[in-house]
């Protein structure tokens, strides 16, 4: 799970698995659209692992904590790289859960970011779908009666898929208090169903993908009331004020 070859494999996974690919297209275009909202500087994803963001925005600077081929930069996200507000945007799909000693994170961001400047998250949701497959179905921790740590093993081993929700809902005003400057835009709830269709990295796509945009309607209107119960992910919002 914490080698590099594993993320090497998870990228020829999401090539081949045209329903997975869709997938992280779509959560790509919310990084699309919040790009054009940052002010000028440095836009760094973090975690990039087996992505393939530079497709879809060239400028972007990818990392990893691992080793891995095609990325730009080994980089720890609890010691950013980069002079004083320097960065437009810090982008992650499923990374904050994985950071232990998060603080030492949230203090980095908040220095390298430009006033303006913004981290887009996506994360797993806390729903009662979610819930229910994250703790019933998935290797990764899913507890939300932790604090802001997590037992420690590898870099992705190591994880509480719980702890979005944790800071952002349940200790959101000990956030506040502790990060003054940084402030939750938004956040909501989407994908109920296309990942677990697509299989994810572990399974085959349980529909062909030329099907995937019907599910992407039924999920965005007929079942938008439904969001807060059924979705496995979300999407987290913070700028620096």
């Amino acid at each position: 799970m914490d080698s590099p070859e594993r993320t090497e494999e998870h990228r020829q996974i999401i090539a081949v698995n045209t329903y997975l690919n869709k997938v992280y297209r779509s959560w790509y275009e919310q990084f699309v659209r919040e790009s054009q909202t940052l002010p000028s500087g440095l836009k760094l994803e973090l975690g990039s692992g087996g992505g393939f963001i530079k497709d879809i925005i060239p400028d972007m600077i990818t990392s990893d904590v691992l080793e891995i081929s095609g990325i730009d930069k080994i980089i720890d996200a609890r010691n950013l790289p980069f002079e004083n507000q320097t960065l437009a945007g810090i982008f992650m799909i499923n990374v904050l859960h994985h950071i232990p000693q998060i603080d030492s994170f949230f203090r980095e961001a908040d220095r390298v970011l430009i006033p303006g400047g913004k981290i887009i998250m996506i994360e797993p949701a806390n729903t009662a779908l979610s819930s229910f497959i994250y703790r019933k179905y998935h290797h990764e921790l899913f507890d939300t009666s932790l604090d802001w740590s997590f037992p420690e093993s590898g870099p992705l081993s190591g994880s509480n898929q719980a702890l979005p929700w944790i800071i952002f809902e349940r200790d959101y005003p000990i956030f506040r208090k502790k990060y003054p400057t940084l402030h939750l835009l938004k956040r909501w709830n989407h994908t109920p169903f296309n990942y677990i269709i697509s299989g994810g990295v572990s399974r085959s796509p349980l529909l062909p993908s030329s099907l995937f945009n019907l599910v992407r309607f039924v999920e965005k209107y007929p079942l938008l009331p439904f969001r807060n119960l059924l979705s496995l992910f979300q999407t987290i919002i913070v700028e620096k004020k």
